[in-house]
């Protein structure tokens, strides 16, 4: 290998300019520099594009999880409140919940909301829990 690198330099230590074996002029060298210069920034452009797109949807699946956390959160505060109240089962007041959701056309998470609200109401007294 250090044959060929001697080979290319000159007595001055200077490396000699390589020669093209299709020598081009000036302009139609700037053109293709140019052409090369676009396709590479419109390739790092389609990169930060893609990844941009994807750092969103990642976004919104964040907070579509976090979300469905808070609603699920409501709910298990809403059952814990009938269970105290009612002296229901946990399965009996998710059915409670459930069942009035479908009588009354809303979410789950609506009805939560709502017995979650109405509990200030409620007595701090809850009649003994049936089994």
């Amino acid at each position: 290998h250090s044959a060929v690198l001697e080979a290319f330099m000159c007595e001055g230590g200077a490396a000699v300019p390589p020669m093209s074996m299709f020598p081009q002029g000036a302009a139609e060298a700037e053109g293709e520099a140019e052409a090369g210069r676009v396709g590479l920034g419109r390739s790092v452009f389609d990169l930060l594009h893609e990844q941009s797109r994807r750092l969103q949807e990642m976004g919104d699946e964040l907070a579509r999880a976090r979300g469905a956390l808070s609603e699920r959160k409501l709910i298990e505060r809403a059952k814990g409140l009938l269970m105290e109240h009612r002296g229901l089962t946990e399965d009996q007041a998710y059915r409670m919940l459930r069942q009035t959701a479908m009588d009354q056309g809303k979410r789950l998470v609506e009805v939560a909301e709502a017995v979650i609200g109405f509990s200030g109401f409620l007595g701090s007294e809850a009649p003994p829990r049936r089994g």
